[in-house]
């Protein structure tokens, strides 16, 4: 089975790194650079999971979130992480998880952890429905 993420990010060596990683342990992935064209992304074809950047050039990640948990354009089962240059402090941890996410992490990321992470994330989503 397929398992596909969508990359929201328009840092080019953040987004490349995670789309090696991720095609590495099996996984489709599609890169989009704006919260614009990953809403576009969503309406063609809802994501097994989603990699939110906590700064996009027009929303912030966990704005992104809400949002498209609001409208339900990502069902709830649908695991959100939002990512972050660096650690992050907690004040953007719990945005992004008051927002919807599932998860937050800076990158880089330890491959082997975060592709553990994604596949149990899955699992449960792909069991959820």
């Amino acid at each position: 089975m397929e398992r596909f993420v969508l990359i929201v990010n328009d840092h080019e060596w953040s987004a490349r790194s995670l789309e090696s990683v991720l095609q590495a342990g099996g996984f489709h992935v599609e890169r989009v650079f704006s919260a614009e064209a990953a809403k576009r992304s969503v309406g063609l074809r809802i994501p097994d999971a989603l990699l939110v950047d906590i700064q996009l050039p027009d929303q912030s990640g966990p704005a992104l979130c809400a949002e498209l948990r609001a409208t339900g354009a990502i069902p709830p089962m649908t695991p959100i992480i939002v990512t972050t240059a660096g650690e992050g402090g907690r004040a953007a941890r719990l945005a992004a998880l008051k927002a919807g996410a599932w998860d937050f992490i800076g990158l880089p990321a330890d491959a082997d952890t975060l592709l553990l992470k994604l596949s149990n994330m899955v699992a449960v989503r792909v069991l959820g429905s």
